[in-house]
Parts: structure tokens; C-alpha cells; sequence
């Protein structure tokens, strides 16, 4: 298959649909991938070369929305809305992930990559609402004894603070108080920590020219060092982080500080970097930011609904930014399309950035944002059903194919001819 000739009038309707969905989709915390699906797939003609596609446009969603959010502050605590650390912590996994979903998407049929997606997304769906259920009961609890909407803060503890019983020791006093001053402000060296892992991880893919030559025996040798050395760099990454925040924990247990919204232990600093990295196969397999995942992996972490989407769409940045440049590697982006939809996916998530933080300062309610992650979760559903039956319409050259498009040894016969797969 080779990339379809550009049709500039749906280029137009993919645009405005991306342009639509990303003002609705960064509200939820997430890229939209599945919710660009239908209108991509009707562009490009296949779900293979819709989700590249798709990527691009929650590059867009992703870029915006963390310019927005960089200025915005923690709903209950005195910090910043996105939380650096846990991105560390979960995205370099992530990135890992996105290699093995990369591959996974040239050589599953579409009937897979549909069905895969659709049964992730149930799952997230139901936890996410279970999630928000939990969050509205609360806020009825405060608004129920004569709370506003501006004391909605009072649902978690209050910002941390040194307790009266450790404040009498000095030595306590001084480490609570340089630790809170950490936390009220952005750490530049977090963010560009992760940017060179991801700079990393991009350069040493691109000198291995794309991620399916790990899983070619007969490849070169020094492509396949190369992948091994992104993996073992981001797993080490991980590992360090780890290490950092439960150090910092148990220095905040020490000095009688209370517990935040998210409280790092030995057991979900290994869990969830370990879901995150699922996070990344479906993300690079099955045409989504991540998000879809994301968002409700940190609201089960503990997270605050707003910071949680905050953070998500802080890694769907990098994990977009990676799985975009591998399918480039792969030959399976159109340039002029790419760049119309990144611009309209822009605009609308910087549109809708803007609305949803207006919405929130008004009511303080911050269920709202998990009850429409929910919906746009359902909403990525259905519009993975609505692909799967434009396919299977009568008519349709081929349908939802059986058959993948490549197997696995013709992928690698393609590499050795460098050709685009």
C-alpha cells in the first residue's frame, strides 16, 4: 500500500473535525485520538493509515494544552497544576511501550487493532465513572453543608503544612519548609529531563531507522543496540525516579508533613509505571495519545481530576512526539495533511483549554472533569464502532481486512529494502 494521493477537500473536513474534537477532547484530559478516527478513516481509507494520522493531531491537542496549563496552579494544593515528577516517572516507560506498538499496528489486521481498542476502552470507562461517582459524592457532602463552589478545595486536605507537633523542632521545621517550597514551583530540571529521554529516545530510533528492527533476527546488529540502548536508558530512568520519590516521601513522613492527593509507595511507583508502559503499546498499536489510559490511570493513582488531566496531556506529548516520528521512519505520514491537521488540533485545544478552566473556577466542581472523561472515552468507542461498520458496509474495497496488511517477515524483507512499510 502507498500513501494516498492528498484530497484536499478531506483534508478540509479532517481538519474541522480535528479542529472539533481537540476543543472537546483536551477538557478530558486526552489527545482524542479515537474520536478523529472516522473522519481519518474516510481520508485515508484504511484504519492503518488513519491512526498515523491521528497521532499528529493529538500532537497538536498535546503541544497546546500543556503551553495553557503551565500557568494554571493545583486546585487544592499550593503547586503547580502538572505534576513533573510522576511524568518522569511514567512517561520514559511509555516511550517504550510505543516501540512495541508501533510494530504491533503494521502487523495486526484492523479487526484486531478495533477489537483491541474497543475492549481498552470499556475497561477505562467503567473506572473512570466509578472514579467521578466518587468525586460527585464528595462535593455533595461539602455543598450539602452550605460549601460554594470556591470552597470546593476543602474536598482534599488541606495544602501541606508542618503539623503543630513536629513545627516545636527546628531542624523539622526547616526540611517541611524547603520541601514545600520545592513543590509550589515548577522544577525546570524535571521537565528537561524528560525532554532529553525523549531526545534520546528519538535519535538513537532514528540512527536504528524505526523500531521494528528489534524484532528482525536477520537485521543489523547495530540498529538492534540501538533500540536495546532507548530501552535500557528509560527503564534506568524509571528506576532513579523511583528511587528520588520515595526518598522524598519518607522525608515528608518525617517531618509530620501531610499527605497529598498522591502518596508514592514501593508498590505504585512499580504498578503503575508498569500500566503506563501498557499505556504506550496501545498508544502507538491502536491510534490513541495515550490519554484514554492515562487519565484514568492517574485518577486512580489519587490525583485530583483537573491536575490528572493536566499531566496526562503533559506525557501524551511525548508519546505522540515519538510514535509520530516512528511512523515517519516507517514511511506512513503525508506531509501537507499532517501539517493542516497539527495547526487545526492546535487552535481548538488552546480554544478549549480556555473554556473548561472558566467552567471549573465557576462551579469548583472537579467531577465534572472526570464525568467527561467518561463520556469521551464512551465517545472514542463509538467511534471505533462507527470505523468498524463504514468498513464492513457493502461496497467497500476489502472491508476490515482478515489479513494484516504485512506479516512480520514481510516488515522485516521491507527493512532490508529500506523501503516505506
Amino acid at each position: 500500500m502507498s500513501i494516498v494521493t492528498t484530497d484536499w477537500t478531506g483534508v478540509f473536513l479532517a481538519g474541522a473535525s480535528a479542529f472539533g474534537c481537540a476543543a472537546v477532547a483536551v477538557g478530558g484530559g486526552i489527545g482524542g485520538g479515537a474520536l478523529y478516527m472516522p473522519a481519518f478513516v474516510a481520508l485515508m481509507g484504511d484504519a492503518h493509515w488513519a491512526v498515523p494520522l491521528s497521532k499528529v493531531a493529538i500532537n497538536g491537542v498535546a503541544v497546546s494544552a500543556t503551553l495553557f496549563n503551565l500557568r494554571q496552579r493545583h486546585p487544592y494544593h499550593d503547586q503547580p497544576l502538572i505534576d513533573l515528577d510522576i511524568g518522569l516517572l511514567l512517561e520514559p516507560v511509555t516511550l517504550v511501550g510505543t516501540m512495541l506498538g508501533v510494530y504491533l499496528n503494521v502487523v495486526m489486521t484492523s479487526i484486531r487493532i478495533l477489537s483491541c481498542l474497543v475492549l481498552v476502552l470499556s475497561i477505562t470507562a467503567a473506572l473512570t465513572l466509578w472514579k467521578a461517582v466518587q468525586h460527585r459524592r464528595s462535593e455533595e457532602g461539602i455543598m450539602g453543608s452550605g460549601a460554594s463552589g470556591s470552597e470546593m478545595r476543602l474536598l482534599l486536605p488541606v495544602a501541606a503544612y508542618p503539623s503543630q507537633a513536629t513545627s516545636v523542632l527546628g531542624l523539622d521545621t526547616d526540611k517541611a519548609g524547603r520541601i514545600l517550597r520545592e513543590e509550589a514551583n515548577l522544577q525546570p530540571i524535571t521537565a528537561w529531563a524528560l525532554c532529553l529521554v525523549w531526545l534520546a529516545n528519538g535519535a538513537l530510533l532514528y540512527l536504528a531507522e524505526g523500531p521494528a528492527e528489534l524484532f528482525c533476527a536477520n537485521q543489523v546488529r547495530f540498529s538492534q543496540a540501538m533500540i536495546c540502548t532507548v530501552i535500557g536508558l528509560c527503564i534506568l530512568v524509571t528506576v532513579v525516579v523511583r528511587g528520588r520519590l520515595l526518598q522524598r516521601q519518607q522525608l515528608r513522613d518525617d517531618t509530620g508533613l501531610p499527605r497529598l492527593s498522591v502518596a508514592f509507595t514501593r508498590a505504585n511507583t512499580i504498578i503503575y509505571p508498569l500500566l503506563s508502559c501498557f499505556a504506550g503499546v496501545c498508544a502507538g498499536c491502536l491510534g490513541i495519545g495515550g490519554g484514554l489510559i492515562k487519565g484514568p490511570l492517574l485518577l486512580q493513582l489519587g490525583m485530583a481530576p483537573q491536575a490528572a488531566t493536566a499531566t496526562s496531556i503533559w506525557m501524551i506529548l511525548f508519546t505522540s512526539s515519538s510514535t509520530s516520528f516512528q511512523f515517519a521512519l516507517l514511511g506512513r505520514l503525508c506531509p501537507l495533511p499532517s501539517v493542516a491537521v497539527w495547526l487545526l488540533s492546535f487552535s481548538g485545544a488552546w480554544m478549549g483549554s480556555r473554556i473548561v478552566v472558566k467552567r471549573l473556577r465557576k462551579s469548583g466542581r472537579q467531577s465534572t472533569v472526570a464525568f467527561l472523561m467518561t463520556a469521551l472515552i464512551l465517545a472514542s468507542m463509538l467511534c471505533m464502532m462507527a470505523v468498524s461498520i463504514h468498513d464492513h458496509l457493502p461496497g467497500k474495497a476489502g472491508g476490515l481486512r482478515g489479513k494484516s496488511d504485512l506479516t512480520p517477515s514481510e516488515v522485516c524483507e521491507l527493512l532490508r529494502r529500506r523501503g516505506p512499510i
